[in-house]
């Protein structure tokens, strides 16, 4: 029979029903419907009978950092809390965790484009321990630690160089194409690194600059990065980021930070914008650049 670890059986949290050696849950609609707490008699006759279980990420807040490679499973040891921890039937861990604002899950990949874990939050589930991977191995629990909160900046910004989907990074391009576009290269540039001054604020991380978010701050002391090189900006709290003239309009407080984005500047507030930097920056006029 499968046990359910005590460190489970919270009435917040749900679960489905796993076939014993499989990896997915059989019953339709198991994210809405189909799934139930741990007392519950249908989900307990499932696993007396030796059926497998999975956790659904996303109810009581769960969220599962799945480690597939050693660096990852390194990198969540390193920055998260000790927390409660199952070393899966292929080898890797699953490290679970208490997260109230993450909006979705995310994969993780490498440099090259292979998947190194995920971050498993709504929609999603993990095999819960004490079931049987299709190898014959069993998930086990090998840190039986109370499971810790931990908040959605944290876990963006620690993956940064892992996210495969960066809205704001990619917002950031459009944004200076945008502004060619519609200016015809008519003004001097201006950097990111003009708009917020780096001394003593960032720290330097590869070819990124990182720390508090210049206008509305952290709670971490990591949610915002610059790259000079690139002339971009990104908030991990909000999912957006941009060229130097959208953070010059968050700064003066033309827009806020969540508002940046495709359209955002529109024709009436980068003029505002354009005006901003001339005064105050000493951005000119093509023309008169040397």
């Amino acid at each position: 029979m499968v046990r359910i670890p005590r460190r489970l059986r919270k009435n917040r949290f749900r679960f489905v029903l796993i076939k014993d050696g499989s990896k997915f849950p059989f019953e339709k609609k198991w994210t809405t419907e189909n799934n139930y707490p741990w007392y519950h008699k249908k989900f307990l006759d499932h696993i007396e009978q030796g059926g497998n279980y999975g956790v659904v990420c996303g109810y009581g807040n769960i969220l599962v950092i799945d480690c597939d490679t050693e660096k990852v499973d390194e990198r969540v040891r390193n920055c998260f809390p000790d927390t409660f921890v199952v070393k899966t039937g292929s080898g890797g861990y699953h490290h679970y965790f208490i997260c109230k604002d993450l909006d979705k899950s995310i994969r993780l990949k490498d440099d090259e484009g292979v998947n190194v874990g995920d971050i498993q939050y709504k929609g999603k589930q993990v095999v819960g321990p004490n079931s049987n991977h299709p190898n014959g191995n069993k998930y086990r629990v090998v840190e039986d630690r109370e499971i810790k909160e931990i908040y959605d900046e944290e876990v963006k910004e620690m993956f940064d160089d892992m996210i495969v989907s960066r809205t704001g990074r990619e917002i950031a391009k459009d944004e200076e194409l945008e502004m060619k576009k519609e200016y015809n290269g008519s003004i001097c540039g201006i950097s990111v690194a003009d708009v917020v001054s780096l001394r003593g604020l960032f720290k330097r991380e590869g070819t990124e600059y990182q720390g508090a978010h210049p206008i509305h701050g952290s709670s971490t002391g990591r949610n915002f990065t610059l790259n000079v090189k690139k002339n971009t900006w990104y908030c991990w709290r909000h999912d957006v980021g941009g060229g130097p003239y959208s953070l010059l309009a968050i700064k003066h407080g033309l827009i806020k930070c969540e508002e940046a984005g495709r359209g955002a500047l529109d024709s009436q507030t980068f003029q505002k914008v354009l005006k901003i930097a001339k005064e105050k920056y000493g951005v000119k006029n093509k023309g008169d650049c040397l």
